[in-house]
C-alpha cells in the first residue's frame, strides 16, 4: 500500500512540476503549453478539458492510465481551458474536452467529446500512425468528429 502511494505521489509530483514522470501527465496553461508540446521530441497528447464537465471528469480519471500505457510513445499534457483561455482559442473549436495530437509542435489529430477509455486509445493508436508519417507539402487543418 505504501509503495503505491509512493508512486502516485511521485507521478502527481512530476507532473506538477512539468516533470517527465514515465507515464505522468503533465500540467500546462498558457505559460508553458509551448515549451511542453512544442520542444518535446514525442508526440504530444493534449487534453483541452474543464474542471465543471461531466466527460472531462470521466476522461481525466482515465488519462493517467493512458499515459502509463503509451509512456515512451507520447506525453500527455492536460489543459484546463478555463485557466488557459489563450492557449484553449487555438486549439478548442467545439467545445469540451478536446483531445489534441501535436508533433513537432503541429496539431496532426483532434478527437471532440469522450466515449470510453479503450475508444480513446483506439483514437490515439490512430493519430499516433498518422503522427509519425513524414510532413506533408501541403498542411491541412485537423478535423473534429463535432463538425
Amino acid at each position: 500500500m505504501a509503495t503505491t502511494k509512493k508512486r502516485t505521489t511521485r507521478k502527481v509530483a512530476a507532473a506538477r512540476s512539468g516533470g517527465g514522470a514515465k507515464g505522468a501527465v503533465v500540467l500546462a496553461n498558457d505559460r508553458t503549453f509551448d515549451k511542453e508540446v512544442g520542444t518535446s521530441e514525442l508526440p504530444v497528447l493534449a487534453d483541452f478539458s474543464a474542471s465543471w464537465c461531466g466527460p472531462c471528469r470521466r476522461l481525466g480519471e482515465a488519462l493517467p492510465a493512458i499515459a502509463e500505457r503509451f509512456a515512451g510513445r507520447v506525453k500527455v499534457v492536460k489543459i484546463d481551458v478555463d485557466e488557459s483561455p489563450k492557449t484553449a482559442a487555438r486549439y478548442v473549436d467545439e467545445g469540451v474536452p478536446t483531445l489534441v495530437v501535436f508533433r513537432r509542435g503541429k496539431p496532426v489529430a483532434v478527437d471532440c467529446g469522450f466515449g470510453t477509455r479503450r475508444e480513446t486509445e483506439a483514437w490515439l493508436e490512430a493519430a499516433l500512425r498518422k503522427a509519425a508519417k513524414p510532413d506533408s507539402k501541403k498542411p491541412r487543418r485537423p478535423t473534429c468528429c463535432c463538425g
